[in-house]
């Protein structure tokens, strides 16, 4: 019991400075004082404080303790009591359960990947994957969108040239 030897420390300095005369130091301590100052470093020794843990410890051990006639009142316990379920069921439930578990697993995996920046890295490489085979497409389709702009182009001036057009305003800018 070291706290015990340190309280009775205390009090033997207190006895000690009670019976010194005054020290160059600074006053002597209030003789009235002291006896409040004794009682509550008696009580301070005396009840230790408990942790959050023991605490939490003895919570869980009057659970865990408690008698079987408590646990009956649970509406819970009763109908399971009256309701037995079969083995099949509480096989299917465990079951059910357990792949809710994985499923849970996996989309946290999936959250922290997603927000962590490499799924999108994946998604860019495929895309600019998807883009390079895309791109002789789209030049292929611009190439043939310019030959047909040309060669409406084209069209209209050999008509207005042949004299086979009506006499519109383009016609008349391009013989110009």
């Amino acid at each position: 019991m070291g706290g015990l030897g340190a309280a009775e420390e205390t009090l033997e300095r207190y006895r000690e400075l009670l019976t010194e005369g005054p020290s160059a130091g600074g006053p002597r301590p209030d003789t009235a004082a002291v006896p409040a100052i004794v009682k509550e470093t008696e009580s301070a020794q005396a009840a230790p404080k408990r942790t959050l843990w023991e605490r939490f410890k003895d919570w869980v051990r009057s659970l865990i303790d408690r008698p079987d006639a408590r646990r009956s009142d649970n509406w819970l316990t009763k109908w399971l009591d009256e309701h037995v379920p079969g083995q099949k069921l509480v096989e299917g439930i465990l079951y059910v359960l357990l792949a809710a578990l994985i499923a849970g697993i996996g989309w946290i995996v999936y959250t922290e990947l997603r927000a962590a920046g490499l799924l999108d890295r994946w998604r860019r490489r495929q895309g600019v994957r998807a883009a390079a085979a895309a791109a002789p497409a789209a030049a292929e389709t611009a190439d043939a969108r310019r030959r047909e702009r040309c060669r409406g182009a084209l069209d209209s001036r050999l008509r207005c040239w042949s004299g086979n057009c009506a006499g519109s305003a383009a016609c008349r800018t391009a013989r110009a």
